[in-house]
């Protein structure tokens, strides 16, 4: 279902109102709560199936994915076994689904952050209702009062953060604790709610039902979640919880929740729960795109493994009379599966193989003859005509570039970009050729997927929830010639390159970038950026209309899920905006993407690195460089295909003598930008300032 992630608010709910009714009664009877004991019960529950998945996961991941991200398995793995998980995916880069869910490789442990939160809830919820029912001779009325304020607090922060931080408000207790505290609020109350008639609780059961299974179909990742919108399941599984209390009418919920093959099912929900995500990741990586039948095959799999789980782990560990026999044991056995589950994981890590390969390489170098500057003559700011060739992404052999300036020179023969980019084919026909990972690739294989520009640091590529414009300048502060880069964190990943042609050429380059928002108007299905690319976008063109740039150079990816009528319907709406607000717009197509994610694929062919090669065919997306082509041919604007600039006619290398062309599938290392400045410089201006 698309809405499918809710079964954890619904989740949440249910544990809150059982944890709580234990934990009330038990105050009721002996005016507190053994907290040795409660942990213990909640130990032996939880943690030895939870550490079998955990460690099946990891030898799994060890045996299947590549070397380097194996690593970050490991990492989880610690994380999920100390209950801390939810942190580490709360401060990745990136909302819940974009992050992780519609990741190339999501975490096949993504699914314990749920689990941390129950447990974290298991820590602070018992010793806060002992506080505030201390002394108390009516502990409901004191812990109602208390739950109250809990849902009040955790609701409204939900809500601030899902709009300000969506990932915090996924991932940590404090913005889901509401969600358990409605179930607590059942339990507290139960007795109130047994007395309302049965009719309106049956009413109230069937509605709960309903809402649940329509909001799971309706509801997809387009949405901001959880804020108010995770109520609707919230509230909805709680009538379905009131209207279990007491007795029940004949056409109460229950008849059918009572279905035994659904209690069946409910027996192993916890095991299913734990294999079922590990499995699907897995089997995608091992098998690719899992179809509807390979898919029913892996939860078919992951239900059998949850029935030997409960016959042979959770019911054994549960019910042994030994370790229940005192609260020490359990929480000896608690502790005692929690460091073998992270020793077992550490154990892997130093299994892992080394990444050296004994090798080094040489810098890549370009070869040509530039026209010394003192006998060019340049006008970088006077052309509006079409550039590159006459037709996007024509191969090398069919059509040579042009390049929209004046340069003249009375002894030497001028550099044009055709030639230049025939220097580039040696070297990248080199790089493909090339099975051997060197130990000096710059970025290395580790610090590849952070390898991003400075202006990150600096706060110049907005981030999920930021809409605003920041001022950020680079380059000669100040010059008569202003230089603008608008895009998106493909635009970003050009900075080295222009910073460094700014530099040398006196100008001053402003950065209006916002990570996951096209330059084309068009619609995110994304809820954060869909509310919040409009308004960055806007604000941006009213920046540049404030600026009044000599040149924009405007780039943004293609892997967007557009159609290409709404692409090149977005695409002619920007241009048409952004043309009228300086002397010269460029249009810079996208880079071709990677095969994959670098890291991974370097890392499991360390010595076949030519692999990891991309087919020139596979690494673009044609139908938008024909689309950007067009509009800029049809309003006399420039428009440069950059394929060439990365792929040979047939293939598009991963690396080139030491440098490391990408940081991930589709952005490309700050290193590869510098290489390529001499070519974006010659495309830009017509010539080269060093």
């Amino acid at each position: 279902m698309p809405g499918g992630f809710i079964g954890v608010d619904v989740f949440f709910v249910l544990s809150g109102y059982l944890i709580t009714r234990l934990l009330v009664d038990e105050l009721e009877a002996t005016g507190s709560i053994a907290l040795p004991a409660f942990w213990a019960r909640r130990a032996r529950r939880l943690l030895p199936i939870s550490a079998v998945v955990i460690v099946a996961t990891v030898v799994a991941s060890w045996l299947i994915l590549a070397p380097f991200a194996v690593r970050s398995v490991i990492t989880d793995a610690v994380a999920s076994s100390g209950f801390m998980v939810n942190f580490r995916f709360a401060f990745q880069l990136g909302d819940y689904f974009g992050a992780q869910l519609a990741a190339s490789s999501p975490s096949p442990l993504l699914h314990y952050w749920s689990l941390a939160v129950e447990e974290q809830f298991y820590l602070v919820w018992p010793v806060l209702l002992i506080a505030v029912t201390r002394g108390r001779g009516d502990v409901r009325s004191a812990a109602g009062r208390a739950v109250v304020a809990v849902i009040g607090c955790s609701v409204l922060l939900s809500v601030v953060l899902t709009q300000t931080n969506p990932t915090a408000a996924f991932y940590l207790l404090p913005a889901r604790m509401g969600e358990l505290g409605v179930g607590a609020a059942i339990a507290i109350w139960a007795p109130v709610f047994s007395a309302t008639s049965r009719r309106l609780r049956t009413m109230g059961a069937w509605v709960g039902l309903a809402m649940i299974v329509v909001v799971a179909i309706d509801i997809d990742e387009s949405y901001a979640f959880p804020g108010v919108l995770a109520m609707i399941p919230v509230l909805a599984t709680a009538l379905v919880v009131v209207g279990g209390e007491s007795r029940q009418s004949y056409w109460s919920a229950a008849r059918l929740l009572r279905f035994r093959p659904l209690q069946w099912l409910g027996e192993r929900s916890y095991g299913l729960y734990l294999w079922h995500w590990p499995l699907l990741v897995l089997a995608q990586v091992r098998w690719g795109p899992l179809g509807i039948i390979e898919t029913a095959l892996v939860i078919a799999v992951a239900v059998g493994l949850s029935s030997v789980s409960l016959r042979i782990i959770e019911n054994p560990v549960r019910h042994s009379r030994w370790v229940a026999g005192t609260p020490r044991r359990g929480l000896q056995l608690g502790g005692g599966i929690i460091a073998a589950s992270v020793l077992l994981a550490l154990a892997v890590r130093v299994a892992l193989p080394s990444l050296d390969t004994g090798v080094s390489a040489s810098a890549p170098t370009l070869i040509f003859d530039p026209v010394p500057p003192a006998m060019t003559t340049t006008v970088p700011q006077v052309s509006q005509q079409p550039v590159v060739s006459d037709q996007p992404n024509a191969s090398p052999d069919e059509t040579a570039p042009t390049v929209a300036t004046t340069v003249a020179s009375t002894t030497t023969v001028p550099l044009t970009l055709d030639n230049l980019i025939t220097s580039v084919h040696e070297v990248l026909a080199k790089g493909a050729a090339v099975d051997t990972v060197p130990n000096n690739l710059r970025p290395s294989i580790a610090a590849a997927v952070d390898d991003k520009a400075q202006i990150y640091d600096d706060g110049c590529v907005n981030i999920g929830v930021d809409p605003e414009v920041h001022d950020c300048r680079y380059g000669s502060q100040g010059s008569e010639f202003t230089m603008v880069l608008y895009g998106d964190s493909h635009a970003a990943h050009w900075f080295p390159a222009l910073e460094e042609i700014a530099v040398d050429r006196e100008i001053e380059l402003v950065v209006l970038a916002k990570g996951g928002c096209p330059t084309a108007s068009v619609a995110i299905p994304t809820a954060i950026l869909a509310q919040q690319c409009p308004i960055w976008r806007d604000a941006a063109i009213e920046r540049m209309n404030e600026l009044e740039p000599d040149l924009i150079v405007m780039t943004a990816s293609h892997e967007y899920p557009n159609s290409g009528v709404e692409w090149s319907a977005g695409m002619a709406e920007t241009v048409d905006r952004v043309a009228p607000l300086t002397s010269r717009l460029v249009m810079l197509g996208d880079n071709p993407n990677a095969r994959d994610l670098p890291s991974n694929c370097l890392s499991s062919n360390l010595f076949s690195a030519s692999v990891c090669s991309n087919s020139r065919e596979a690494a673009i997306v044609q139908d938008r460089i024909e689309i950007e082509y067009s509009i800029a041919t049809q309003r006399s604007l420039e428009f440069i295909d950059t394929t060439d600039w990365f792929c040979t006619d047939r293939t598009c290398p991963m690396m080139v003598g030491d440098i490391l062309l990408y940081r991930d599938a589709t952005h490309l290392s700050t290193t590869a930008s510098e290489f390529m400045r001499p070519v974006l410089e010659l495309a830009l201006f017509g010539d080269l300032s060093r």
